[in-house]
């Protein structure tokens, strides 16, 4: 039988748990490209506190390449978080825009109680070295433009070139210059933290699906043959060799952050996420 002095010390530490899960607030960090409103209006009603949603200043708007830096983004987050005032915070990162966030945790860890990444793509020194590959030796680049020059245009852009896009702002352009925020980012991943100092859970994806598969990266011919692909075989061995190497990004995470148990990983299985915000919800139910 409980005594009622430890049911008042259990009943305390209870009531202040839950206040501590009521006064967290969330912070979504945008996608850094495409529309997020697929996530905002559920997570809205879905999260328990008060949710506020960043926008990269680089987002829909003319940048310069240091603006997609994590340097840049990360003060700006900053700023954006001590504006508001706000502590006892979870940072749910959407996409592409996981990098930035779990660099802006490792530098400012006493902002965060938690970050959740949906997902973590695969950002390495290989898939950068693979967009090479497609773009130039497998002359993929001429599925994208026939008007700029992939060296000039693309893996060597500066901001006068760069401007020069903004300028002209076509279809054309407007392609390259999203492109250009994937490349910028992919160009950083050595500065991806990889040993997390606050309570971390990732999605990492994983590409199952044999006849999507097929059908996104065999029957459409100006892929299969941007990526060397000449069979439906060779589309699912390429993603597997991609999935192998995910696993391994992973194990390699896990490894690293073992002793202090901060790390969860979530594995989705799918070719395109399934974009259920309940995992979300349920991941934030776990770390509070």
């Amino acid at each position: 039988m409980i005594s009622k002095d430890k049911y008042k010390k259990y009943r305390a530490k209870y009531l202040e748990s839950k206040k501590t899960i009521n006064n967290i607030n969330f912070v979504i960090i945008d996608t850094i490209r495409g529309d997020d409103t697929k996530y905002m209006p559920e997570l809205k009603i879905r999260l328990n506190g008060k949710v506020y949603k960043y926008k990269f200043k680089f987002k829909n708007n003319r940048y310069t390449l240091k603006d997609l830096t994590f340097e840049s983004a990360n003060e700006d987050i900053k700023k954006f978080i001590d504006e508001k005032k706000l502590t006892n915070i979870i940072f749910i990162c959407l996409e592409e825009s996981s990098p930035y966030g779990l660099y802006f945790v490792d530098k400012y860890p006493d902002y965060c109680k938690a970050i959740i990444c949906y997902p973590l793509r695969l950002n390495t020194k290989e898939s950068l070295d693979r967009l090479y590959y497609k773009y130039i030796e497998k002359k993929g680049w001429k599925s994208i433009s026939t008007t700029y020059d992939p060296i000039d245009y693309f893996f060597e852009i500066n901001d006068k070139r760069l401007n020069e896009l903004f300028e002209k702002n076509g279809d054309e352009e407007k392609t390259i210059i999203e492109l250009i925020t994937n490349l910028q980012l992919r160009k950083q991943c050595d500065k991806i933290p990889k040993k997390f100092k606050c309570q971390t859970y990732l999605f990492s994806r994983l590409d199952m699906d044999a006849v999507s598969l097929i059908k996104y990266n065999f029957d459409r011919k100006e892929i299969a043959a941007m990526k060397g692909i000449l069979s439906p075989d060779d589309a699912i061995y390429n993603s597997m060799m991609w999935n192998i190497a995910r696993v391994q990004y992973d194990n390699e995470l896990l490894d690293l952050n073992k002793e202090t148990g901060l790390l969860r990983i979530h594995y989705m299985i799918a070719l395109e996420i399934n974009e259920d915000i309940r995992l979300i919800t349920d991941a934030v139910k776990i770390l509070t």
